[in-house]
């Protein structure tokens, strides 16, 4: 009688092992995508840090996921999405992408901002006084692209936003400069700058960015990832994540 039970427990531990292995095997079909954007993601000798690498990385490991990042252009990417399951991040969620993905998050919390040197003391009360200066943005990014749309034609376009902080703090060749804060505020920590000499001078409108998975990522990988997630938030890992940066978590 031992026999036959301990023979039935070693096949049913068998068979717990293999569902387990399914489960990691089927993952292995997740693409995880993302593009440079200090502090949120850090690309450094084709190793991947940075804010929404640490939270895809810790997530991807509590649904037994495998966790190979790629770095591609958003446009091969989204071609990408649209034929295999990828984890698109970060990524901001516009009305008009609503329905192209499946969304997880918020993972992170930034606001579009005006930087003008500290010295400066014009006022500004909306985003149309900006419209005459020359303005420093990143080319073909969601921030050139608002500013474009909205009329800028006074726009200097960089490839890096170190680019900015030089033209405005020792060039004086820009009078704004024009980022999401948390980008921003990298920039100048990492470059040695001092951030005395730079100031916002006007809030723009704040964004929030997702983990955008395709839809044909399955609902119950997706609300895994978001229930994983709103974990990581009550534990307070979240923060330590964070914090690991520099940054405290949106209140």
């Amino acid at each position: 009688m031992r026999c036959k039970i301990a023979t039935i427990l070693f096949f049913f531990a068998i068979g717990l092992l293999m569902i387990d292995v399914g489960i990691c095997h089927s993952s292995n079909e997740l693409i995880m995508i993302t593009n440079e954007f200090p502090p949120y993601t850090i690309i450094k000798d084709d190793r991947f840090s940075g804010i929404a690498v640490d939270i895809v990385k810790k997530l991807s490991s509590l649904a037994c996921h495998s966790c190979e990042i790629k770095n591609l252009p958003w446009k091969r990417a989204l071609r990408k999405s649209q034929s295999q399951q990828v984890l698109l991040f970060p990524y901001t969620r516009r009305p008009y992408r609503e329905k192209q993905f499946k969304w997880i998050g918020p993972i992170m919390k930034d606001a579009f901002v005006f930087a003008m040197n500290s010295e400066d003391n014009r006022k500004f009360n909306s985003i149309e006084d900006f419209k005459d200066l020359e303005i420093g943005v990143i080319q073909s990014t969601p921030t050139a692209h608002r500013l474009e749309k909205l009329g800028f034609e006074k726009l200097q376009y960089v490839n890096q936003e170190k680019q900015n902080a030089h033209k405005m703090i020792y060039a004086n060749r820009i009078d704004a400069w024009c980022a999401p804060e948390l980008i921003l505020t990298h920039t100048l920590r990492s470059e040695g700058f001092d951030l005395d000499k730079i100031k916002i001078a006007y809030k723009d409108i704040d964004v929030e960015m997702y983990i955008a998975a395709s839809l044909s990522v399955p609902d119950d990988v997706v609300s895994l990832w978001q229930k994983n997630f709103d974990d990581l938030k009550k534990t307070g890992q979240y923060r330590q994540i964070l914090n690991r940066y520099g940054f405290e978590p949106p209140q």
